[in-house]
């Protein structure tokens, strides 16, 4: 079986080249292909060179159900991301969302995976990453291969890329987009206990003959801890074909007139959120220079509960 899908990637090449429209123009992992005990920690890097005017933000890792060892999937520990209509599209979060400390149009960018939990088997993980331009964001990426020959007693759990509490504090606000001329949010990563409430503000301004007509605050299913958007599930917006980015809405819309600058402040009570690394999306309603059209990129504010 190894030897099959090894045969299978080498005879049809691992060279990524996507569409323009997507952000991405190369995508290459330093190995692609690994036959490896259960338990073994992959580290690898991603080669990455974005088409002109777009950077990555981020990645995640992803297995779906018809590319893995059917036995992965029965799992207890194992939490499913059930596709809408095709069961063999159900996903399971190998790595969860990742910030970059800085956007980036070309380089490189590590991956950590822990293979602990996996049976025996082969599979074709699915890297994504986050290209953003001119506030729209596409999610193009790669695969790589991996297959378990022997099994371990331990329990599968997604892979933390920074282990501890290191992994928030290594988090940075992203560089200003090319959607406005200055967005700072404060605490940009913020960390809380449960229950308190945290207190944020961003200083915004728009683009020349552009305005701030409002915002609101949300996060996505892949960015936040299964149990939050588990028991808030009838606030849920589903998305029509990946549960990953389901959102929730954490702070309804505040529309604002018009303005060219704009202080915004916004506070969240914490009170029943589950403990862990949430990525929260500051979505800015632009109107542009017509005073009709409008436009509505993000920008993420991190934030861990402890």
């Amino acid at each position: 079986m190894v030897r099959k899908l090894f045969i299978a990637v080498l005879l049809s090449g691992f060279a990524f080249s996507l569409p323009a429209a997507n952000g991405l123009k190369t995508f290459k992992p330093a190995q692609e292909m690994y036959a490896v005990k259960a338990g073994t920690v992959i580290n690898t890097e991603i080669e990455f060179e974005s088409e002109p005017g777009f950077v990555l933000t981020g990645w995640n890792c992803t297995l779906i159900r018809k590319n893995s060892a059917p036995e992965f999937f029965q799992k207890s520990e194992v939490k499913i991301r059930p596709h809408k209509t095709h069961k063999d599209y159900d996903a399971i979060d190998i790595v969860k969302y990742n910030t970059l400390p800085q956007a980036q149009a070309a380089g490189k960018f590590p991956v950590r995976i822990n293979t602990a939990g996996m049976p025996v088997g082969e599979y074709a993980m699915l890297i994504q990453g986050r290209w953003v331009k001119d506030g729209k964001a596409f999610y193009p990426g790669g695969m790589i291969y991996v297959a378990v020959t022997e099994a371990d007693n331990g329990k599968f759990a997604p892979t933390a890329q920074t282990p501890g509490a290191a992994a928030n504090a290594a988090k940075k606000a992203a560089p200003t987009p090319k959607w406005c001329q200055k967005i700072a949010v404060t605490p940009n990563p913020a960390t809380a206990a449960a229950g308190s409430k945290i207190a944020f503000s961003c200083d915004y301004e728009a683009l020349p003959g552009e305005f701030f007509g409002g915002y609101v605050v949300l996060v996505l299913r892949k960015n936040a801890p299964a149990a939050f958007f588990d028991q808030n599930q009838a606030k849920v917006k589903k998305h029509p074909t990946a549960s990953g980015y389901d959102s929730l809405i954490i702070k309804p819309f505040a529309f604002s007139p018009n303005q060219a600058a704009a202080k915004i402040a916004f506070e969240l009570d914490s009170t029943n959120y589950p403990a862990g690394d949430y990525e929260l999306y500051l979505q800015i309603r632009v109107v542009k220079s017509d005073g009709k059209t409008t436009a509505y990129p993000s920008y993420p504010v991190n934030l861990s509960i402890k």
